[in-house]
C-alpha cells in the first residue's frame, strides 16, 4: 500500500532541494481506483497542491538567482 498523506510533504521536499520533475498518480476517486489508490491524489486536490509546488520552485529559482548574483560580486572582488 501508500500513503497520499506523504505525497505532498516528498514533493515539497524534492522541489526545494531543486528537482526539475515530478511524478503524481492522480484519480477522480482514488479510494475506488482499480489499483495505486493509497499512493494517488484525488484529481480535485491536485491543481491546490500543484499550484504550492510551484510557489516553492519559484522560490527557489529566486534564491539560486540572488546567491549567483552573490558569487559574482565576491569573484569580482566586492564584499
Amino acid at each position: 500500500g501508500g500513503n497520499r498523506q506523504m505525497v505532498e510533504p516528498l514533493a515539497r521536499a524534492a522541489t526545494a532541494i531543486g528537482a526539475d520533475g515530478l511524478f503524481f498518480e492522480t484519480h477522480p476517486t482514488p479510494d475506488s481506483s482499480p489499483s495505486d489508490g493509497p499512493n494517488m491524489i484525488p484529481l480535485d486536490a491536485f491543481g491546490d497542491m500543484l499550484s504550492r509546488l510551484v510557489k516553492i520552485r519559484e522560490t527557489v529559482a529566486k534564491l539560486d538567482a540572488g546567491e549567483a548574483g552573490c558569487r559574482r560580486s565576491l569573484d569580482d572582488g566586492e564584499a
